[in-house]
């Protein structure tokens, strides 16, 4: 048993020494020794052949708060990317830089799919002096057109309203007083779905101006 002890013993001595020994060395080694005698720092060296790679890459950004700046140009995009890009329709306005360039924007009807006719609820004519105002809604934004006439099925006028709306307003002037006019409504979402309403008619008022008598 004392003998084992003895040979564990070398050993270990052994393996101590070693690393010893290593951890001591002032050569190339790449690292720092602290807590012995004294302390030694030793530069690392770039490989040359990381060097190398790094030089092949090609600049891509700008590296700020180093010890200086260094600027480089973006590489010009492939041709066959630009030909791609240049195929596709403007869809934004970009603003506050050099110009202002603007594009009309055009709805994807067909990617949307919309084949639903607009509704058209809340049908009224108001009155006011001589001329009469047409309110109505409808379940999606549209544009209108209001079609009139003094028989009943003929419209020979139309009022158009180009703006896409929920809530619709049309004011007729020019009327004959105590006519009777016959309309219409038709509506268009941005789909081109195209929706007619029935008939509705309202008498245009007459306005009366009496004398004022001062005794």
């Amino acid at each position: 048993m004392k003998q084992k002890m003895n040979i564990f013993m070398l050993v270990a001595c052994l393996l101590v020494g070693w690393a010893w020994s290593v951890a001591g060395q002032d050569s190339d080694g790449g690292f720092i020794i602290e807590n012995a005698d004294d302390t030694a720092y030793l530069n690392m060296v770039a490989s040359a052949e990381l060097n190398a790679l790094i030089a092949n890459v090609a600049p891509h950004m700008i590296v700020e708060f180093a010890n200086a700046l260094r600027d480089y140009d973006m590489v010009a995009v492939p041709g066959g990317l630009q030909t791609l890009l240049q195929q596709v329709a403007p869809r934004m306005v970009i603003e506050f830089a050099n110009a202002n360039r603007f594009y009309t924007l055009d709805y994807p009807a067909a990617l949307i799919g919309d084949t639903a006719v607009p509704q058209v609820s809340g049908v009224s004519a108001t009155s006011s002096g001589d001329n009469v105002t047409v309110r109505w809604t409808t379940n999606e934004y549209t544009t209108s057109v209001l079609q009139h006439g003094t028989q009943s099925g003929v419209y020979p006028t139309s009022v158009e309203d180009n703006w896409y709306r929920l809530s619709h307003a049309i004011t007729l002037s020019g009327l004959t007083p105590g006519a009777t006019y016959y309309y219409r409504l038709q509506n268009t979402d941005r789909s081109g779905n195209s929706a007619q309403s029935g008939e509705y008619s309202f008498t245009a008022t007459q306005s009366v101006y009496l004398p004022v008598i001062v005794r």
